[in-house]
């Protein structure tokens, strides 16, 4: 199968070439042999097809949100191919238009708060959008794309910000009124993923979700609204992308990307080094593998790096093995047994900070710095750690590890994803540190086949370590006792440990709501407060997310809170 798509790629790009190098038809009065017309014409002859090779770590199965877990490189692969009313996920840097006009806001009149607490957003929308097919891209699709987000049999969004939505209905083909029942703080996030009505109706509408959710459509047969369009999708291998000649922001400056899924490092850097892969989607590349393979490129490959998102360890707070969880001291001795400055300077090479705020950002410079008063600290004290958990009446057996109340051995379980350099590390390191002050620890890398099987990755019996964005625009979704992901719907909430506090909620849920800064980043602060003194979830340091390019690419932007590498995709050029 590799090899039927490598020669299949090599065809298309030879017949790309063979169009885009073939001289023009001599006109009247042009020698066709001639010297000077043959001169001419050569300059006059387009130029070759602009190709890039992209590289994914990981195999993305389908183009369904929702259905592939949180895969590294599958949010950048959507916006190449579909693009909806805003991009990016406010995390660091305002949300940016696409198909709205305009983003809505207080001062344009286009958010309206209105006197009895509810808010009326109205998004003008581009009428110059076309799908793929060609078709118009109407508000019917919106209309249509809003009932299906909704539908709790699917996988496809966090249904968190619909139960605030009171109604959704078009004022005419080009405006969209989303009336709120009440103020939320991210309603100009927009809709990011629209649905082809035309396409997808029929089969929605006979019921049956597993046959709608295995539709040709989310791979080979996917039609959106973004600069690229699938040419050729092979499942395990990777995509052929074509430029949408009809996309409204402008026809992209490369004609042609192919992408290729390959999950190990090594292979990853074969290719850069063989001058096949041009740009890398989705991070989770170490920072020492990148310093490596730049020493050995001759100056082929760059890499930039953003220190966005933080390694952290999901605790389980709902019926968790062991039943020691359930005790703050215990919590907070394990985070005075990790060693997370020694984690800094030998998984990032210094280069970032602990993560002590965990839901406090450096990317959000802002509320980074007004957190930093709230946050409690648990600074690397094994001895501290040995107080605690003696003190809850826990003593070790003769083996030097420590037991239970009831003389059994108090064993703890830290799971990560099997492949991914940078949370192994962070996993072992951790369990090496827990060790050393006699808990028993044992690590479980979850392999990629059971990467989307979420009943089994919600259902840890004890921690959870992964690379997470935590910024003030998910803590509702994280941490409000509303969020647990569960089959009821379809695992899709944020809140992995199961924590409930009644307290924070009511916390989470005014800091949803209230608009003004001030107000806003106090209720913050004691939301930060809460979730540290708690120790409702540990975290280690802030990764660096590692963008690879050759050095020919032009205008690809480093990975940023809230951006992947794509957003501005149609900008990207070859020198």
């Amino acid at each position: 199968m590799a090899r039927r798509w490598r020669s299949w790629t090599l065809a298309v790009a030879l017949a790309l070439t063979i169009v885009g190098c073939a001289s023009p038809t001599p006109g009247p009065g042009n020698a066709a042999g001639g010297q000077t017309a043959g001169a001419e014409n050569q300059s006059r002859a387009p130029a070759a097809p602009k190709r890039a090779i992209v590289i994914i770590r990981g195999d993305v199965p389908t183009i369904l949100p929702g259905a592939r877990g949180a895969l590294p490189g599958a949010d950048e692969l959507d916006w190449l191919v579909n693009v909806g009313l805003t991009v990016g996920k406010g995390q660091g840097e305002p949300y940016t238009a696409r198909m709205a006009e305009t983003l809505p806001s207080t001062d344009n009149g286009l958010w309206k708060v209105l006197p009895d607490g509810r808010m009326e957003l109205t998004w003008k929308l581009r009428t110059d959008a076309v799908w793929h097919d060609g078709a118009p891209v109407t508000i019917d699709d919106w209309l249509f794309t809003t009932t299906v987000q909704q539908d709790p049999k699917l996988p496809l969004i966090d249904l968190a910000p619909y139960r605030f939505i009171e109604s959704i209905e078009a004022r005419d083909a080009s405006t969209l009124v989303v009336t709120w029942k009440r103020t939320y703080l991210y309603a100009d996030g927009g809709f990011v993923f629209p649905l082809p009505k035309h396409i997808l109706e029929t089969a929605y509408r006979s019921g049956d979700m597993e046959r709608f959710q295995a539709l040709p459509y989310w791979t080979e047969e996917f039609v959106g609204t973004g600069p690229y369009r699938i040419r050729q999708w092979t499942h395990g291998s990777g995509a052929l992308l074509e430029a949408n000649d009809r996309y409204f922001l402008g026809r992209p400056k490369i004609d042609a990307i192919e992408m290729k899924f390959i999950p190990d490092p090594n292979t990853i850097a074969a290719n850069f080094l063989a001058g096949e892969g041009d740009v890398s989607l989705g991070g989770r590349l170490a920072l020492d593998w990148a310093q490596g393979m730049l020493d050995r490129s001759n100056g082929k490959v760059q890499f930039g790096t953003s220190a966005a998102n933080p390694i952290v360890v999901y605790i389980k707070l709902e019926n968790p093995t062991p039943a020691a969880l359930l005790e703050v001291d215990f919590r907070r001795a394990l985070a005075h047994a990790l060693d997370r400055e020694e984690m800094v300077n030998t998984l990032v090479d210094g280069k970032t900070s602990v993560a002590h705020g965990v839901v406090t950002n450096p990317s959000r410079a802002d509320e980074f710095q007004a957190t930093r008063d709230s946050v409690v600290q648990y600074p690397y004290d094994p001895r501290r750690a040995t107080q605690l958990i003696e003190g809850l009446g826990y003593r070790k057996g003769t083996d030097g590890f420590y037991v239970d109340r009831a003389g059994q051995k108090i064993t703890l379980e830290i799971r990560t994803t099997q492949g991914d350099v940078q949370q192994e590390r962070a996993a072992f390191a951790t369990a090496a540190n827990w060790q050393a002050v006699g808990l028993t620890t044992e690590t479980s890398l979850t392999p990629a086949a059971r990467r989307n099987d979420f009943e089994y990755r919600f259902a840890f019996p004890a921690f959870d370590l992964r690379r997470q964005p935590l910024t003030p625009d998910q803590v509702t979704e994280k941490f409000h006792s509303a969020n647990p992901p569960t089959a009821e719907n379809n695992w899709r909430g944020g809140n992995y440990g199961r924590y409930s506090n009644p307290a924070l909620d009511r916390l989470l849920e005014a800091y949803d709501v209230t608009i003004p800064t001030g107000p806003r980043m106090e209720l913050y602060k004691q939301i930060a407060h809460v979730v540290t003194d708690q120790v409702v979830i540990l975290g280690l340091f802030y990764d660096v997310e590692v963008t690879v390019t050759a050095s020919r690419m032009k205008n690809v932007r480093t990975r940023t809170a809230g951006y992947g590498e794509t957003v501005f995709v149609h900008e990207w050029d070859v020198a």
